[in-house]
C-alpha cells in the first residue's frame, strides 16, 4: 500500500470516529441527522479509496481533506 493511500484511509477513519463521538454526546436530533449525514460521507470516500478511486468523485484531489 502506498503512502498516500494509508494516509487517506487514516484521514477517512479519523473523519468517520470525530463524527461519531460527536453523534454519541448529542441529545439534538437534527445535529445527529448532520452527523449521520457526514458519517455517510466519509464512509463513501473511504470506499472510493479502498478501490483505488480518487477520494471525491468530482474533484481532481488525489488527496483526502
Amino acid at each position: 500500500m502506498n503512502n498516500l493511500k494509508k494516509e487517506n484511509i487514516e484521514k477517512c477513519i479519523w473523519h468517520i470516529q470525530r463524527h461519531y463521538d460527536k453523534l454519541l454526546n448529542s441529545e439534538d436530533d437534527e445535529f445527529r441527522e448532520y452527523e449521520i449525514f457526514h458519517i455517510q460521507a466519509s464512509i463513501e470516500c473511504l470506499i472510493r479509496v479502498l478501490n483505488n478511486k480518487k477520494p471525491y468523485p468530482n474533484l481532481d484531489r488525489d488527496e483526502v481533506f
